[in-house]
């Protein structure tokens, strides 16, 4: 039986790659990475994700967590970034190479994307989708189903594992094909095309960019405390607060065993300082609490107190 790599972002473009491969009877492996940038929420809820493979009558699926080797790259990648801090190149050819890793362990004869000639301006322009396959190590077992007319046949199509007349053409950004696609397979729930990489949202992605110009530790943990709550980012002080009791717990859970996490003596936010001085961290936590700043106007005294246990948050 021949047997693809999928890899599998949950939106429609890699829904329906998967979906031409298993017309043909090709044992399909799904492959979600995942980052604190994207996908993270499947960590904890892995059971979403299986089964959307099993409604999507996919043969498998693994989550795999790529973060130590994708906060590498994305000090530095080699091809830029997009609109903010979105490595779309290197961030593809990272996961082309992963599952180039598998393809031996999982006796699987070649890799899939979802990727569609001209819809995305940096990733999937047609140099882009060569480029990405020269650089990966995927060489000439990466196919795209949904544009693979217009690209030149793989090793999997001209070995006849795939039959290329039952591949697409689709190009551009409108997803018309796309849509009567879905109708025909009966996907009525269809992903939004924005994606879901926040490392292409402004507020977040640009305050990356600010951590990775300076003199901070960017590494799994404060990746993750990144994505939520309010950062403060000057100079040599970074410091997080909580907007409210749920973001509180979460900065709790993720950093309580690296990290002291702070709160006043009086109600208040949740803080952490990850690099610079803990009495800047007292007076951004009195500008968020009433009570604090009452009971300083009052002649009371407010003190900075590391939490001990999550009961105190």
């Amino acid at each position: 039986m021949t047997k693809a790599l999928l890899l599998f972002s949950g939106g429609l473009d890699s829904i329906l790659a998967g979906k031409l491969l298993k017309e043909q009877g090709i044992y399909v492996t799904a492959l979600k990475y995942i980052t604190p940038f994207f996908g993270w929420e499947l960590k904890k809820e892995p059971e979403k994700f299986l089964k959307k493979i099993e409604d999507y009558e996919f043969d498998e699926g693994k989550i795999i967590d790529i973060t130590e080797k994708y906060l590498k790259l994305l000090k530095k990648p080699k091809y830029g970034y997009g609109s903010h801090a979105n490595p779309c190149i290197d961030c593809k050819i990272l996961m082309i190479n992963e599952a180039c890793e598998l393809l031996k362990e999982e006796k699987a004869d070649f890799i899939a994307t979802g990727e569609v000639i001209g819809q995305r301006p940096m990733s999937q322009t047609k140099n882009a989708l060569v480029l990405i396959k020269q650089k990966s190590k995927a060489e000439d077992l990466l196919l795209r189903p949904l544009s693979a007319k217009l690209l030149f046949p793989t090793k999997p199509e001209r070995d006849g594992l795939v039959d290329r007349d039952k591949l697409l053409a689709i190009s551009g950004r409108s997803r018309k094909e796309q849509l009567m696609l879905a109708e025909k397979y009966g996907i009525k729930d269809i992903p939004s095309p924005a994606g879901g990489c926040l490392l292409a949202d402004p507020v977040i992605g640009d305050r990356i960019l600010k951590v990775l110009k300076g003199p901070f530790d960017f590494n799994p943990i404060t990746a993750e405390l990144i994505t939520f709550g309010r950062h403060f980012i000057r100079d040599d002080t970074w410091i997080m607060i909580g907007r409210d009791y749920e973001e509180n717990k979460k900065i709790y859970e993720i950093a309580y065993s690296n990290y002291d996490i702070y709160c006043l003596s009086e109600p208040s936010p949740v803080g952490i300082v990850l690099k610079g001085n803990k009495d800047i961290l007292k007076d951004l936590l009195l500008k968020y609490s009433k009570k604090a700043k009452l009971a300083i106007k009052e002649g009371e005294n407010v003190d900075l107190n590391i939490i001990k246990n999550i009961d105190e948050v």
